[in-house]
């Protein structure tokens, strides 16, 4: 029995992100790093409130950050918020994000990851039951629009 406790307590994602924290030793940069990447696997597994705390401590740890790191510390706290249901605070991420890709010249490339993520909280508004008055299909087709966009861009 407390091998099946260690086996469902292993998780060698969660360990690499762990790694990644003691190889940062005492360089701020790299903290930074690594806390955002610890936040990043807490984020992905669902884990959201111990998600929030790693970002917190990768904010923490330098305050030197470069316009491509604050393009995917904005996505990653945009997500975060998106799965939170906090709408509004995941678009100011999304915006200092925008802001920052505009700064080293790639707003045109992200311009359609941009748009889906706009997408994304505009459908956490979504009834379950959608009802066609509210919701027009010219709604349903711009997301069909932007999600094939995204598709031609990725090839």
């Amino acid at each position: 029995m407390a091998l099946i406790h260690v086996l469902q307590s292993f998780n060698p994602i969660d360990t690499d992100a762990r790694a990644a924290l003691l190889l940062a030793g005492d360089v701020p940069q790299r903290a930074r790093v690594a806390w955002l990447c610890q936040g990043d696997v807490y984020a992905r597994s669902n884990n959201l409130h111990e998600a929030l705390i790693a970002v917190a401590c990768g904010l923490m740890a330098d305050g030197s950050v470069t316009p491509d790191q604050i393009w995917y510390e904005s996505m990653l706290l945009f997500r975060i918020a998106r799965d939170l249901r906090m709408a509004d605070r995941a678009l100011a991420f999304l915006e200092a994000g925008r802001q920052a890709l505009s700064e080293f010249g790639a707003l045109e490339k992200y311009k359609c990851e941009i748009d889906t993520s706009v997408l994304q909280l505009r459908l956490l508004g979504v009834p379950r039951r959608v009802d066609r008055v509210r919701w027009p299909p010219r709604f349903f087709l711009k997301l069909s629009f932007s999600a094939w966009t995204k598709f031609q861009t990725a090839r």
